[in-house]
């Protein structure tokens, strides 16, 4: 179960954005709504860059309407737990990870496999988390699942979190007054 005071959100982005998918706009406004939730009932929010820099178009690119300062992503594991990003994921002393972001086959895999090796509960909210090669999508997201990584989704995640939040009547109202930026998923 994804508890509130337990979880952290950590989003990736990829400055190997070869071309933008169909549904771009759509999967970063699921990413801000995930966002935005997390931030009414206070769930830390990470921004990694992937490859190891923190460029700031990578993020903008990405997920546009973010506060949250980016942190370069170096995935190597090894050294993964000791880097800014590992550590401040670290620092928030959550157990609970929600990754998403961008592509499924690099940044989110590395990022979601670090996490799992360091002892993370990992899940990878699908809806928000498109992959460079559609027809690869399938083997991505089993590879995943079979290391122990949680698929999910914003809207699973967003209820789980108002349903387990402290005073869920409230979560639920809170929750409820925030636009609703998509309805279905893709």
């Amino acid at each position: 179960m994804l508890v509130p005071n337990n979880s952290a959100v950590v989003l990736v982005a990829s400055s190997f954005l070869t071309e933008r998918p169909p549904m771009h706009e759509t999967l970063t406004l699921r990413a801000q709504r995930l966002v935005d939730v997390a931030d009414i009932i206070q769930v830390p929010v990470l921004i990694g860059c992937f490859p190891g820099e923190a460029e700031t178009d990578c993020l903008a690119e990405a997920f546009p309407n973010s506060p949250s300062p980016g942190f370069p992503f170096h995935p190597k594991p090894e050294t993964w737990a000791t880097t800014e990003f590992g550590q401040a994921i670290a620092a928030v002393s959550r157990n609970q990870v929600v990754i998403a972001g961008f592509w499924l086959e690099e940044a989110v895999t590395l990022l979601a496999l670090n996490c799992l090796a360091v002892g993370y509960d990992t899940y990878v909210a699908g809806d928000a988390t498109p992959a460079v090669d559609c027809a690869l999508e399938p083997a991505a997201r089993a590879r995943l699942t079979q290391a122990g990584v949680v698929p999910t989704s914003i809207d699973q995640v967003i209820r789980e979190w108002a349903a387990l939040h402290d005073n869920p009547a409230h979560a639920v109202k809170l929750i409820a007054g925030l636009p609703q930026r998509v309805q279905s998923s893709p």
